[in-house]
């Protein structure tokens, strides 16, 4: 199985600085803070579709925070289901936010891609 992804930099400081300025955003009142925002990760043709063997497949996408904070690292934010055609997309992330995609197929290993900045 593969997936690709669309995605933009920014810079680890950025986000660090995001992080330790506002502690919080641990709390669940900061949830937005977390996934209310106007960046986006996608999968979509031609070379950003979840596959199983070069098929398009629909499979399970879940979006997971990537942090330095170790009480934010792996806090779930989304969760949705590619189309047949493979296609999936997660609005509403904060773009100043890093997260890990993983793609879920049964029998199939998880693919994961980390580390993503949501593109605006």
């Amino acid at each position: 199985m593969a997936v690709s992804y669309e995605s933009v930099f920014i810079d680890d400081d950025l986000l660090l600085a995001i992080s330790n300025k506002t502690p919080e955003l641990l709390g669940v009142g900061y949830v937005g803070v977390i996934s209310n925002g106007r960046g986006s990760l996608s999968g979509a043709h031609p070379d950003g579709i979840v596959t199983d063997d070069w098929i398009p497949v629909s499979a399970e996408i879940i979006i997971r925070i990537r942090s330095k904070l170790a009480s934010l690292d792996g806090l779930f934010v989304a969760k949705t289901k590619s189309g047949v055609d493979g296609t999936w997309l997660i609005p509403n992330l904060n773009p100043l936010l890093k997260y890990d995609v993983i793609a879920r197929l049964d029998g199939r290993n998880d693919v994961i891609g980390s580390d993503l900045t949501p593109k605006v």
